[in-house]
């Protein structure tokens, strides 16, 4: 069953999608990257949350503020404002459901977040083409600030999106990688280079961990074949660790981490 579904913040209103199974395995938050929404591109979000859900995981897609129909606008938005989105959705949702988190790209950020902030809440995490240097050529670059025309505020155009002041600023908080206790899977594609250091630093942080090289692929699956790839994946680590998943074995694979 699919249902929309909205989630009332203190002064703003997220909408998403919510994926029903019958008594579901476990539930599936997924945290989209940069710009992505509840649909995410080539509609892989929509496509991989029904396939968990046939497969017997519900599962959850959603806008932060400032995407696709959830209040704001981008400019407005930063890395601060996607940790308190996370925070508001998390708290609508029962807190005895084994949870599983899926990080995209930039997603990454709020996926590692969840991870360390809630070790026994969340079961195992899986992150599709993690990236923590995305924006790490604007960065380095001259910033051009300017007035966008629909808000009048200071911003900057790069990568084809007006970035707020609010965005830049959280720009300067170090990125450091995480240290995931659950179960964790790294899937990424042989042609998509630029996030080969962030696998490398999850893989030396996180000796758990699993890690697939999706020959080929890009850095969005843009291929229907790298596609299936991701989600045959995906759903065999869930399964894997969804039937045998307790607060043990989190502990487990936090003290395997303290160990290595």
């Amino acid at each position: 069953m699919e249902k929309l579904v909205s989630f009332q913040g203190p002064d703003f209103t997220l909408f998403g999608v919510e994926h029903k199974a019958d008594n579901a395995a476990g539930y599936i938050l997924s945290c989209c990257g940069l710009n992505g929404d509840r649909t995410d591109i080539h509609r892989i979000g929509v496509q991989f949350a029904r396939c968990a859900a046939r497969k017997g995981f519900s599962a959850l897609r959603f806008d932060y503020r400032g995407h696709g129909v959830s209040d704001e606008a981008f400019q407005r938005t930063s890395l601060v404002t996607k940790i308190q989105d996370i925070e508001c959705v998390l708290g609508h949702l029962d807190p005895e459901l084994p949870l599983y988190v899926i990080g995209f790209s930039d997603g990454v950020h709020v996926a590692g977040y969840l991870a360390e902030r809630y070790p026994n809440r969340v079961r195992g995490v899986v992150l599709w083409s993690p990236l923590y240097t995305s924006l790490h050529s604007a960065r380095q670059a001259k910033v051009k600030i300017a007035k966008d025309k629909l808000y009048k505020e200071l911003a900057s155009p790069m990568l084809g999106l007006w970035f707020g002041m609010p965005y830049l600023k959280s720009l300067k908080i170090p990125m450091s990688i995480p240290t995931v206790p659950q179960p964790l899977l790294i899937v990424y594609g042989a042609s998509d280079p630029q996030v080969f250091p962030t696998v490398q630093g999850l893989m030396d942080k996180n000796a758990h961990a699993e890690q697939v090289e999706i020959p080929d692929a890009n850095h969005v699956y843009s291929d229907v074949r790298w596609k299936d790839q991701v989600f045959a994946t995906t759903m065999d680590f869930l399964q894997k660790h969804s039937s045998h998943s307790s607060k043990e074995d989190v502990e487990l694979y936090r003290r395997q981490g303290e160990i290595s």
